[in-house]
């Protein structure tokens, strides 16, 4: 007789995650165990086509488990399906302390089975596992994207139990999609930001100036209930809509992304607003040379690049993001409103259109696909792109809008996965109006035409909006800006202390006796510096920004130590130097940009 394990396991999940065990205990899947001769019991689960398949082997699971697992050193094992538990206990027994096993599995009641018959305490003891059970699509997606953030992994693999694959494909090869669009979005967050780290910080100095002066999206937020609007990209579909784009006129609002801008203006089609996100210089091209009307309001993003937003020659509308550097503008810019940006400027204008209160959305040239042979319409500003030379490689088909497949790239896909996301969580009726790009679930396939309605004051209502009054609190700003540079001294200070004290640590001979002890004792003074910068939280968000390139390598220095054996006083104090040289090395560099760049900023602001 097979002995029942859910009452310890369940004692153990309590105290782990009490909500977990309310799901799961609510389950009432059944799955008959029968016993193996290894001891370890299986079981049989009904496919969707009638067969019954083994969740484990009819022999050994335990050592089907050993044989199935290879790890390289990840951050993080993302196990798609808990079968009775058998790979995830594997992990626990094989994979470092330091790393995170995350499971995520559709069905609770597969859990729930797995707890009455295999001890999962091991699991559920574990410090570094997380669950996600009974959540699926948009949900499943957007709960990992958090988890990533929090979590800080960055070499991710993911595992999947093949036989609930193959007893229910239409759950589990969904939820593998599902994983690795969140995988594919967390990769292209990090690429940005590895790439971008210092010019984000630099923007987000230098359009301090322009954020004071720019009107806030808060006074936009529901001003044009079901007023349809129009997000226009610059996709290959959009040379097929210049016609419909001609008829909307003041029948729906319109916002384009920098790119089409010009393209727009040349087609007689003058935009209500104009989207900017882009952190790089190349961007100022959207802008210079264009007749851009005054009734044109861009709509930019507080770390967009500082040059093109100084050189936009119309008005301008900003908001918050949750960064560190907006939390603390607000004493002397005032309330700004918060919108979210998404992975594209086209995300961005669909959220601003979005706080509008617009509805219907349509979404025009939002392709996110390659239906022939150029990455952008003819006739658009770009930056990027033209033929496939340079993404030829990492292209792949995807479900396309008319049921077929199209060539598209991992961030695109990112980017339609987060589309998707959002407008399941939107209350308007959202249309693309691609007959050719990436099939974008929960947007209608519609004309253009279908949405317009009749012609209203746009315009007056805008200008209405843009006439009310932008603060600027000075003496809040002054007060800002001295707790700042006294910062950034203290800071610069502490790294430089810290750096001297590690170079006196590499100096030492750890097989002498003497420079052991002295070790000890560098070794206090190095975790006293240390400590010490974690104690500038003012200003310490803000600074980890500028060197968040290096936020993977020192990671990487930190487990090492931690896999490293606690004998090897060596190995561990070189990986010591290493990382810690890095973080000093990188707060004083921050340190000294960070004043080069505010005091200008500071001097054309106070004088």
């Amino acid at each position: 007789m097979i002995q029942s394990r859910f009452e310890q396991n369940r004692k153990a999940l309590e105290e782990k995650n009490p909500t977990l065990l309310s799901l799961v205990s609510q389950s009432k899947l059944s799955l008959p165990p029968f016993p193996t001769p290894s001891g370890h019991p299986t079981c049989r689960i009904r496919g969707e086509n009638g067969e019954l398949v083994l969740l484990h082997s009819d022999q050994d699971p335990v050592a089907e488990a050993e044989e199935a697992i290879h790890t390289k050193g990840e951050d993080a094992i993302l196990l798609l399906g808990m079968g009775l538990g058998y790979t995830g206990l594997e992990l626990v027994r094989r994979l470092s302390p330091w790393t995170w096993i995350t499971v995520i599995e559709p069905d609770p009641g597969i859990l729930r089975a797995a707890m009455e018959y295999v001890d999962l305490t091991p699991l559920f003891s574990r410090d570094r596992v997380a669950f996600f059970v009974g959540q699926e699509g948009a949900l499943l997606q957007e709960h990992l994207r958090i988890w990533f953030n929090k979590s800080e992994v960055d070499n991710i693999t993911q595992l999947t139990h093949l036989p609930l694959e193959k007893a229910r494909p239409s759950v589990y090869r969904r939820a593998y999609k599902d994983v690795l669009e969140a995988i594919n979005y967390r990769n292209t967050e990090i690429a940005t930001l590895l790439k971008h780290g210092k010019p984000i910080n630099r923007n987000s100095v230098l359009n301090i100036p322009a954020t004071i002066r720019s009107q806030g999206v808060k006074v936009f937020e529901n001003q044009f209930k079901g007023v349809p609007a129009v997000v226009v990209a610059a996709g290959p579909s959009l040379e097929s809509q210049m016609e419909a784009l001609k008829q909307v006129r003041d029948r729906a609002i319109i916002i384009c992304v920098g790119k089409s801008l010009r393209f727009l203006l040349e087609n007689g089609i003058d935009p209500h607003f104009t989207a900017h996100l882009d952190l790089g210089e190349e961007s100022k091209v959207y802008f210079e040379g264009v007749q851009i009307p005054d009734s044109c309001t861009l709509v930019w993003d507080p770390e967009a690049n500082s040059s093109a937003i100084s050189g936009f020659p119309g008005d301008r509308i900003t908001f918050q993001c949750g960064m560190d550097w907006e939390n603390r503008g607000k004493a002397f810019w005032g309330e700004k409103g918060y919108l979210q940006r998404g992975l594209s400027v086209a995300h961005t204008a669909f959220h601003f259109t979005r706080a509008l209160g617009a509805d219907p959305i349509a979404l025009v040239g939002v392709d996110l696909g390659f239906p022939g042979e150029r990455t952008h319409a003819e006739g658009v500003t770009m930056t990027w792109g033209g033929g496939f030379e340079s993404i030829e490689k990492s292209m792949r088909e995807v479900p396309s809008v008319t049921g077929g497949t199209v060539k598209s790239i991992p961030s695109f896909q990112a980017m339609v996965t987060l589309f998707e996301t959002e407008i399941s969580k939107t209350d308007a009726q959202v249309i693309n109006t691609s007959k050719v790009g990436a099939l974008i679930r929960g947007a209608k396939n519609q004309e253009l035409e279908s949405i317009l309605g009749d012609p209203i004051d746009i315009r007056g209502k805008i200008k209405g909006k843009l006439d009310q009054p932008r603060p600027f609190q000075r003496e809040a700003f002054q007060e800002f800006s001295d707790k700042l540079c006294s910062s950034m001294e203290r800071i610069s200070e502490v790294s430089e202390s810290g750096l001297r004290a590690l170079k006196r640590v590499r100096r030492l001979n750890l097989s002498n006796r003497d420079d052991v002890q002295e070790l000890d004792r560098l070794g206090k003074k190095v975790n006293s510096y240390k400590n010490e910068l974690e104690r500038e939280k003012d200003f310490q968000l803000i600074l980890q920004r500028y060197f968040s390139h290096l936020a993977v390598q020192v990671r990487t220095l930190a487990r090492k130590k931690a896999n490293c054996s606690p004998e090897d006083l060596v190995q561990r104090t070189k990986l010591d130097c290493e990382r810690l040289g890095l973080y000093f090395e990188e707060f004083k560099k921050g340190c000294r940009f960070l004043q080069e760049t505010f005091l200008p900023v500071k001097e054309k602001l106070l004088g």
